[in-house]
């Protein structure tokens, strides 16, 4: 019987690791000079299931960055671990996809020649990357400025060709890092538009950064606040907002009071 149950044990948590998608255990990370002993984060713990959309907010200097450079493994922890699925994370993965807060073109390509970039230094036949790159183009609006270079092209719109191009590599686990904050507002909206349909197209797993609470509640399934330096999860808000949402979600009640909550949280846990 005791070999039974632990059996059974093994297999919910064999299958709990199958839908865990990211699992950040006791995570810090530590900086240091000849001087002086900096920690940015410590003791992070959060788990983000298969396609589920997570949004990190907090203020300036909370580590929310130095977060993400550790999930997308391009810097190593002081203490603690991040697992994708049943592995750790220790350098870049190519199921894992980073999009930056600038989008980063090179401007002497075209956007099509931006996009397809990655499978080009991966050696992938070109043919079959050209046609890849053009649905997503399609997908993001912009299949008819594939011709076009990124210095004829709105900020929004570069910012999507960005976002094309790591698309390109069909990651599991997207991570976006102030992805529209240099964007106007019209501009943003439109981005969020865009994210909103791209949420729904295959399941993605995403972790977003942000500073704008608005941004958060509208796009995530879960909004993590991330306390003042060192950075540590010190709240978690699920977003009962149903999908497929819509901008003009931002005005209902309901959307505005889980804003204010967050809000209070921010300010209280700046005290």
């Amino acid at each position: 019987m005791t070999e039974v149950l632990a059996d059974q044990q093994r297999d919910v948590m064999a299958g709990e690791a199958i839908r865990c998608a990211i699992r950040v255990t006791r995570l810090g990370k530590r900086f240091r000079t000849s001087t002086t002993e900096l920690w940015a984060l410590r003791d992070v713990d959060f788990t983000v299931q298969t396609g589920e959309f997570i949004a990190l907010v907090g203020e300036s200097g909370c580590g929310k960055t130095t977060l993400l450079r550790l999930l997308a493994g391009l810097d190593t922890p002081t203490t603690g671990s991040v697992m994708l699925g049943q592995h750790t994370i220790q350098g870049p993965a190519p199921e894992v996809g980073l999009v930056f807060q600038r989008p980063v073109l090179l401007p002497w390509r075209t956007v099509l020649d931006n996009v397809v970039l990655p499978a080009e230094l991966a050696r992938q036949p070109r043919q079959e990357a050209r046609q890849r790159a053009l649905q997503w183009l399609t997908v993001l609006g912009l299949r008819d400025f594939a011709g076009y270079r990124p210095g004829q092209l709105s900020g929004g719109m570069q910012q999507r060709v960005a976002l094309a191009r790591t698309l390109l590599r069909d990651p599991a686990v997207l991570l976006m890092d102030e992805p529209f904050g240099a964007l106007d507002a019209i501009t943003r909206a439109q981005m969020h538009g865009e994210l909103l349909r791209l949420a729904q197209h295959g399941g993605r797993t995403v972790v977003f950064i942000t500073h704008d609470i608005t941004e958060a509640v509208l796009l995530a399934d879960r909004v993590l606040l991330l306390s003042p330096r060192p950075g540590t999860i010190a709240q978690t808000f699920a977003v009962p907002l149903p999908r497929p949402r819509s901008l003009e979600m931002r005005f209902e009640h309901r959307f505005i009071d889980l804003c204010r909550d967050i809000h209070q949280a921010m300010e209280h846990h700046k005290r």
